[in-house]
């Protein structure tokens, strides 16, 4: 194979920005025909790429080494934590997903999600009701599209990848999948962190309707919400209702990965782990 010349490259990763499928996959097969020689280039060139383009880039130096350089990986959680405002719940997912596994492409799932949402808005085409349009959501994922609630035993369970490839998922990575749908249609769907359990509601001004996907899209009531936290041995307050940000979601997938490698006796994954908590919580 011919070497690719340095215009050849540049023009390549310059096509990086385009939206059409068939030439991004064609792009990434050539880049990644180039192997390694070219993670120089491409680590520049994400230093001035906009937020699409960079993650287009990240997947490509993840599948040209299955073992990315920790540093690199570090200055990403960096990136994606730097400020005070919420972080993308999307790019964080995919962040966790190449720490799980350094070759994923998080392209591909980033399209599978949009046409999942595709199809949802389909569906959706004149349903205004809110009680519909949750019940419209939750028979696509749950019964459609087969997603199911599985033990949090296994690491497979919190990394998203997974996830959509399995279609089992504990509580927050379920509701995550609800909510990195309902973000590309508009709707106002919000996570929210019970102890000891993870769900989602629909919430305007004049509606609220809570959810749980890790049970199939079960709707569910404040009271009903109350009773399983007092028989768990919470006391009830309003404020375990409220909206979470994306911050706290992730850092609740955090959490539940750094118990799993506990109970597994996987130090250095619960190191690194611990430092993207850090990040991602601005705690010292």
């Amino acid at each position: 194979m011919t070497p690719l010349t340095d215009v050849e490259l540049t023009s390549l990763i310059r096509l990086l920005s385009d939206d059409d499928a068939t030439i991004l996959a064609m792009v990434t097969a050539k880049l990644l025909e180039s192997g390694d020689r070219i993670v120089p280039v491409l680590q520049e060139a994400r230093t001035r790429a906009s937020e699409p383009v960079r993650a287009r880039i990240d997947g490509i130096l993840a599948r040209l080494s299955g073992d990315v350089d920790p540093m690199f990986v570090l200055h990403e959680w960096h990136e994606l934590a730097d400020g005070e405002a919420d972080i993308d719940l999307e790019r964080g997912v995919a962040a966790l997903a190449r720490f799980g596994d350094p070759k994923v492409d998080w392209e591909l799932y980033h399209q599978r999600l949009d046409r999942m949402a595709d199809e949802v808005a389909i569906r959706l085409a004149g349903v205004s009701e809110p009680f519909d349009i949750v019940q419209t959501l939750s028979e696509y994922l749950f019964q459609e599209q087969d997603f199911q609630g599985e033990p949090m035993d296994k690491p497979d369970g919190s990394y998203m990848n997974r996830v959509l490839d399995r279609r089992r998922g504990i509580p927050i990575t379920l509701s995550a999948v609800c909510l990195l749908i309902a973000q590309r249609l508009d709707l106002p769907i919000y996570g929210v962190g019970l102890p000891a359990h993870f769900i989602v509601k629909y919430q305007t001004a004049a509606t609220e309707i809570l959810f749980d996907p890790f049970s199939g899209g079960t709707i569910l009531t404040r009271d009903a919400c109350a009773d399983f936290l007092t028989r768990i041995g919470y006391r009830f307050t309003e404020t375990f209702l409220d909206p979470v940000p994306n911050r706290y979601v992730l850092a609740r997938m955090l959490n539940n990965l750094i118990m799993l490698y506990s109970n597994l006796g996987e130090h250095r994954k619960i190191e690194t782990l611990l430092e993207y908590r850090r990040l991602v919580t601005g705690e010292e």
